[in-house]
């Protein structure tokens, strides 16, 4: 190998540098950036950016709001203990999936509710429903402990949409009642995977339903760890909601859910 292919294999090296650095610019969710050309980082994601990440004033970093924008900031420095950064531009982030998946996950144990939330944002739900079901271990009967998960959930909201490039956040809503999940479903397709129902199929519930999905979206609700009761399953069907089964095998609450979601996406091509 002669010195003009070294060259020239030093120069794709350096290339693949500079591309893998700006897929990987660090994400922060900062609510203020419609203020612009000019804003104040503050609170955890400045101590992320300075005592974390240890970024300088003239890196850049991506910034969203919410509102489907990404903007690229360079970093200036500290002002009177707030972080400034510059906006130097901003585009429309096309990460969104264009169908609406609503979750409705029955409570769960555990840190089983955050990794559901979690991984379930990053494949693309529009909202996240927990639900008081028949065999929820878990009550959230205290308004002061239900408002504190709701935050710490809406939380695992932001971080997921940092991780996956997402920037419109997805609500995590208060906990309902089955019967308040009907009301907020109305007319639109809902399925239930409900561990009992054999003869169904979850994917041919989803192909059933495929022009009604794509035009008005899709509840999906999920039992707890104890599944739902045969009452719940037969008031979902008096509401109009489909029941449908994930095969052989009997899966946790969070496998389940992370599933459903999954083969929604990929069945309506929005993984591709």
């Amino acid at each position: 190998m002669d010195w003009c292919d070294n060259q020239k294999r030093l120069i794709l090296v350096m290339v693949l540098m500079v591309r893998e650095e700006v897929l990987w610019v660090h994400r922060f969710f900062i609510p203020e950036l419609g203020s612009g050309p000019i804003i104040e980082i503050t609170g955890d994601q400045q101590k992320h950016i300075e005592k974390v990440l240890r970024l300088k004033a003239g890196e850049r970093i991506i910034g969203f709001d919410g509102s489907g924008r990404d903007y690229v900031i360079i970093l200036q420095g500290l002002l009177k203990n707030r972080l400034q950064g510059e906006i130097e531009s901003w585009h429309r982030n096309d990460r969104e999936p264009t169908l609406e998946v609503h979750l409705v996950q029955g409570l769960a144990k555990g840190d089983k509710m955050d990794t559901i939330i979690q991984k379930t944002v990053e494949l693309g739900v529009k909202s996240v429903y927990p639900l008081k079901s028949r065999y929820s271990v878990v009550r959230l009967e205290e308004e002061t402990r239900s408002d504190n998960k709701i935050k710490r959930w809406q939380k695992t909201v932001i971080e997921a949409c940092k991780q996956s490039g997402r920037s419109i956040i997805p609500s995590v809503h208060p906990a309902l009642d089955l019967d308040q999940i009907l009301a907020i479903k109305a007319r639109r397709p809902g399925i239930m995977l409900y561990e009992k129902e054999r003869t169904s199929s979850f994917r041919d519930k989803l192909q059933g339903k495929k022009d009604e999905i794509l035009e008005q979206g899709v509840f999906l609700l999920i039992g707890p760890e104890g599944g739902f009761s045969r009452e719940e399953m037969e008031q979902a069907r008096k509401a109009g909601i489909e029941t449908a089964g994930l095969g052989p095998r009997i899966l946790r609450t969070e496998t389940a859910a992370i599933i459903a979601v999954g083969i929604t996406m990929y069945e309506f091509d929005q993984l591709v």
